[in-house]
């Protein structure tokens, strides 16, 4: 009869089987061999290889954690944290009001990084000339470059039928879900806009 027994060790949990038996004089004994050890991240068990190989062709299918990774002290000076709150509220936005639909099927080709650049106002306000400093600090989709240079290219290749259709997805999208109220009441002056919503 086996089990599995954890032993502490330092720092370190090990896993070990267990297997009881009796000696030739009948007394009973443990014969121990090490398994595994936890992960002591996420407290999740990690077996050798061969004690899983085992088990399996046995027919007894064994849970594996997965090891965590321990940085160096070197990959975590060489590493960067990227923003990602706003980047993540923006996406979320545009895909419930449909902006990301209309972009898509207006610019197939680009869309991403219009959107991008309208992120980027957003979110900093500033010129375009500040965008790929921005774009290197923020968690994005894989979009190559927005240089200068590259916003430029791109604003000159957009065609007035692709604005066009852009603006006509949008109003499509949108007509459904907005409303306007006009005051008609003649007082000399001309109809005046109270308010503007969504339904």
């Amino acid at each position: 009869m086996s089990s599995i027994v954890r032993q502490v060790v330092g720092n370190n949990v090990y896993l070990y089987e267990s297997v009881s038996y009796r000696n030739e004089n009948g007394k009973p004994r443990n014969k121990r061999a090490l398994i595994g050890k936890i992960d002591p991240v996420t407290s999740q068990p990690i077996y050798k290889a061969e004690y899983v190989a085992r088990m399996a062709a046995s027919g007894v299918h064994i849970e594996q954690g997965v090891p965590s990774k321990a940085f160096t002290v070197k990959e975590i000076r060489q590493s960067s944290v990227l923003e990602f709150g706003a980047q993540y509220l923006f996406d979320n936005i545009a895909q419930n009001i449909g902006l990301l639909t209309a972009l898509q099927s207006a610019l197939p080709n680009a869309y991403q990084e219009i959107f991008m650049l309208a992120c980027y106002l957003v979110a900093s306000g500033e010129a375009f000339l500040y965008c790929e400093e921005w774009l290197s600090k923020t968690a994005h989709p894989d979009i190559a470059s927005l240089s200068s240079q590259r916003i430029s290219d791109l604003m000159q290749t957009i065609t007035h039928e692709e604005r066009e259709a852009f603006y006509q997805a949008w109003c499509g999208l949108r007509a459904e879900q907005e409303y306007l109220a006009l005051d008609i009441v003649n007082r000399g002056t001309k109809p005046q806009i109270y308010g503007a919503g969504i339904n």
